[in-house]
């Protein structure tokens, strides 16, 4: 035992010898922010630069702009194939949301909201009155929440395998919610700053502004900012995306009386592979909306106004899926190493509830008893 502690003593100086050598790297590289590529020009937001690829119309200038907002991780260039499609119909705006991309990347708050403060100054300092809308994702939030501060200049919103109301968002609940995010905040810094990585995880995707970006924002306000959606709606969502499902869609579809909901066989990432269809798909929702053709809350149907308000009903929540199931089924299994009848009571509770399925359920609490009983 002795020995073994000697010779643990010099593999802890040299880990620690190489952890203050990472550090000292990265300082003096600083923060990574690659030049920005051609075609991306950067506005200046106070302290903060947004990198913003304006892609120019060749059809009439009355036309409202479209603004893409891309999700977490991400970047504009995730609408490449998109805004490709869309080039020439009108002026197309695809900034890197602050944090991201070429963007300023340290900055106070990365929530949704700050992000809808950004987008707002943007628009104010380009002196564009109007656009026209298109969240993916985690950008669906940074949209809603754009129109919450400026609806004015908001002519049409599209939600596009986007997140909104908190109930149908991971487990439903913003304080545990909120707690999941804070562990994967932790376990990120843990990495990049306990891990002698000499730079090469900075920058990176999954990276603090990325677990910044879930861990600060709120999604408590969207239900109310959804309800209270006047411009044309237009949702896009996939039968098979496992990070939003397509619960969510079915749910905005229906407190937003006058939206159309657009159902596809896709998968969360279809904005990445069905560029071309999603173009058309939103092309023609826009062309309809210049034209008037498209309602707005005013002009909803009154059997879709009385079913949007109607209050959600909190036993017809659909079971966890996807991700979701994956991190709720870690944590049973955790949990059944502080205590394994607690655990089995709750769990219980949960598929009662309808909120994991008995069999998710069961094999979480059989794995984390077989763990804990049996391999430690």
């Amino acid at each position: 035992m002795p020995g073994k502690t000697r010779a643990l003593g010099p593999a802890v100086l040299i880990y620690i010898g190489l952890l203050l050598a990472s550090h000292a790297v990265r300082y003096v590289a600083g923060p990574v922010r690659p030049d920005p590529p051609e075609g991306l020009r950067l506005v200046q937001l106070g302290q903060v630069q947004l990198a913003v690829e304006d892609i120019p119309g060749t059809y009439p200038a009355d036309r409202h702009p479209v603004l893409l907002i891309h999700g977490s991780p991400g970047r504009g260039a995730d609408f490449r194939t998109l805004a490709a499609a869309l080039k020439g119909s009108r002026r197309i705006l695809v900034p890197d949301l602050p944090g991201f991309g070429h963007s300023t990347r340290r900055i106070p708050d990365y929530s949704i909201r700050a992000h809808g403060e950004y987008l707002q100054r943007f628009l104010q300092e380009e002196r564009i009155d109007q656009v026209h809308v298109v969240g993916f994702s985690m950008g669906g939030g940074v949209a809603l929440s754009l129109y919450d501060l400026a609806p004015e200049r908001v002519a049409s919103v599209t939600l596009l395998s986007a997140i909104g109301v908190q109930e149908l968002e991971l487990f439903g609940h913003y304080r545990l919610n909120h707690l999941v995010h804070g562990a994967q905040l932790t376990a990120m810094r843990l990495i990049l700053e306990g891990l002698p990585h000499f730079g090469l995880l900075d920058g990176g995707m999954l990276d603090i502004p990325y677990a910044r970006n879930f861990y600060d924002s709120d999604q408590r306000p969207l239900r109310r900012i959804l309800t209270e959606l006047e411009p044309p709606v237009k949702i896009i969502h996939g039968r098979q995306d496992i990070l939003v499902p397509f619960a969510v869609a079915r749910e905005h579809a229906r407190i937003v009386p006058h939206s159309e909901l657009h159902a596809t066989p896709d998968s969360h990432f279809m904005v990445f592979k069905r560029g071309d269809m999603l173009a058309r798909v939103i092309g023609e929702f826009l062309v309809e909306v210049e034209a008037g053709r498209m309602p707005r809350r005013d002009d909803a149907d009154p059997a879709r106004m009385a079913r949007a308000n109607r209050l959600p009903d909190p036993d017809k929540v659909p079971p966890a899926a996807g991700v979701a199931l994956l991190v709720l089924m870690m944590l049973i299994a955790l949990a059944t190493l502080v205590s394994e009848d607690l655990t089995c009571i709750v769990t219980g509770l949960m598929v009662a509830q309808g909120r994991i399925g008995f069999l998710p359920g069961a094999l979480a609490c059989f794995i984390g008893i077989f763990i804990g009983d049996v391999l430690l």
